[in-house]
């Protein structure tokens, strides 16, 4: 397909391709998709698409991000001088911020504390987290970088790395930020563009939104095929009815929030034994698998993907007992929730750092228990992809194990109480170059115990829940942040073993270093030695 033609004109080549007795011309075609599609920012000037993104996108969720790096009194990066040579400073007394207002890449002009589960506003003070890396870089290369809070807290919890943090200047092992700070910038593959991505990392086709337009609302670069579009067309949709299959071709649940769990569809009780799942294999000899005692099957299905326990519970109806059975598949979710190695970890919502992601998992989980009021009408889970979409995700498995740029990775931090995330967070908080602003008191609940989660009820329709699950695209979103996160696994883990991949931009630990009176990492290399 010839990129550099207009996108209406290569969606019809598409159709066609897919379906040459469709009735309609190439010209008829591309005057039909061009009231709808353009080459600038793709669906941003209907005012349905902007509604719809701001609903199942941007509505209520914590843009906030998290700066890590080594910034002076004016937010800008500090590289080190060296006898002359600009090196980079180690992930040692890294600084942490949390900051919002980016006015465009890693530029922030706001700074944020956070008290409990809110995040409150401490004053104005730039902070440039830009990746300028490259031989087009206008400015001072930056081992600086930014994740969005969210990711943060997930990575925080998902990391699964068995290796102890990396031991740093004076004896002190490096926190994870610091860490993270010298994973990324000692990779011989630099970060790419200002947005930071790293080449060995598989973001699952959600970089082809950023390659047309810097802005992540050009939706059509991740569009894969045009089964949903040529659908809607064989119905007779036109003008924006066309949107919803558009969205499904361009896998935009790949950009949804990732915690907004699934609802009961309907208030009233739901099928408890799974007797609604049907299963259509032939009757056949039970296999050595069926002899298996029934309290091993929670410690061996916490091993496998979501789709791979129903998988194997279709394949016969003794499997499917067994498998399907609430008792058992809400003793493997427990199993996976205490275990981050389990392929099932990402189901539940995270215990530190996103207070508000339990408290919204409990009240959805509530709208399925036995007298439930009736849920709130849905907003973009009207325009839930079709099942048959779920084949999209062959597109997206991370690369297979055993080398970085394949392997999944993900924040296997301990999961210990609330408090200990707090710290973490109020404890990478820098003062800088701001105006201080009267910070309320924390909310009365900021402190109080977690609620347990209603799918561990006894008269909670966990196999009803689970399939809903499957299917939300929000929860898509989520497996793949936690897929993502996965691939971080392996770089940590090569890290914490082999040091540094590339070390010739940083500083060697060996070398003392500080603070010159201009705000500049100098080399206290001549102060040391002996006179």
């Amino acid at each position: 397909m010839n990129s550099e033609q207009p996108v209406a004109v290569q969606i019809a080549q598409e159709i066609l391709q897919a379906k040459p007795d469709l009735g309609m011309s190439i010209e008829d075609l591309v005057s039909t998709l061009g009231k709808v599609v353009d080459d600038t920012d793709g669906l941003g000037s209907f005012p349905a698409y902007r509604a719809l993104v701001c609903n199942a996108v941007m509505s209520g969720y914590n843009g906030d991000c998290v700066a890590i790096g080594h910034l002076d009194a004016h937010g800008l990066y500090v590289p080190c001088n060296h006898h002359g040579r600009t090196v980079h400073p180690t992930g040692d007394d890294v600084q942490m911020r949390i900051v919002r207002s980016s006015c465009g890449g890693g530029l922030f002009t706001e700074l944020v504390e956070v008290y409990g589960n809110e995040h409150v506003a401490k004053g104005f003070g730039e902070t440039n987290c830009d990746t300028l890396w490259g031989p087009n870089a206008q400015h001072q290369s930056s081992c600086n970088i930014w994740v969005h809070f969210g990711c943060w807290s997930l990575f925080h919890n998902w990391l699964d790395c068995p290796l102890s943090p990396r031991i740093g200047r004076g004896g002190k092992p490096l926190t994870l930020f610091g860490e993270l700070y010298e994973v990324v910038g000692s990779r011989y593959e630099r970060q790419k563009h200002a947005r930071g991505w790293l080449p060995c990392i598989d973001y699952g086709g959600t970089l082809d939104a950023y390659m047309v337009s810097q802005y992540q609302d050009y939706i059509l670069g991740p569009r894969k095929g045009v089964a949903h579009i040529l659908q809607a067309l064989e119905k007779g949709l036109r003008g924006e009815s066309l949107i919803p299959a558009i969205l499904e071709d361009c896998r935009f649940w790949m950009f949804l929030r990732p915690d907004d769990w699934p609802r009961a569809p309907q208030a009233g009780s739901h099928d408890h034994d799974g007797s609604t799942l049907t299963w259509n294999a032939i009757p056949q000899p039970q296999a050595a698998i069926c002899h298996l005692p029934n309290e091993l099957w929670p410690g061996l299905l916490q091993h496998f993907h979501l789709e791979d326990v129903f998988s194997l519970a279709s394949t016969c109806k003794d499997l499917h007992t067994r498998i399907l059975d609430p008792g058992t598949l809400r003793h493997v979710v427990r199993h996976a929730m205490d275990n981050v190695s389990s392929p099932l970890h990402w189901i539940v919502p995270v215990r530190t750092g996103l207070r508000a992601e339990w408290l919204a998992a409990c009240d959805a989980m509530k709208t399925w228990l036995p007298g439930a009021a009736n849920p709130p009408p849905p907003t973009f889970m009207q325009m839930e992809f079709a099942e048959d979409d779920l084949d999209d995700d062959e597109d997206y498995c991370p690369p297979a194990s055993g080398t970085e740029s394949t392997d999944e990775g993900d924040d296997g931090a301990d999961d210990d109480g609330e408090d200990e995330a707090e710290t973490d967070v109020d404890e990478g908080i820098i003062a800088g170059n701001i105006t201080d602003v009267p910070a309320p008191p924390p909310s009365e609940y900021a402190n109080d115990p977690l609620p347990p989660l209603p799918m561990f009820d006894a008269d909670f329709p966990l196999l009803p829940f689970l399939r809903a699950y499957r299917h939300s695209d929000s929860m898509r979103a989520r497996r793949r942040q936690w897929e993502i996160i996965k691939q971080f696994d392996v770089l940590f883990t090569n890290y914490r073993r082999d040091g540094w991949e590339r070390g010739d931009d940083f500083l060697s630990r060996e070398i003392p270093w500080a603070l010159d009176d201009n705000g500049t990492y100098r080399c206290q290399c001549e102060a040391s030695q002996p006179k």
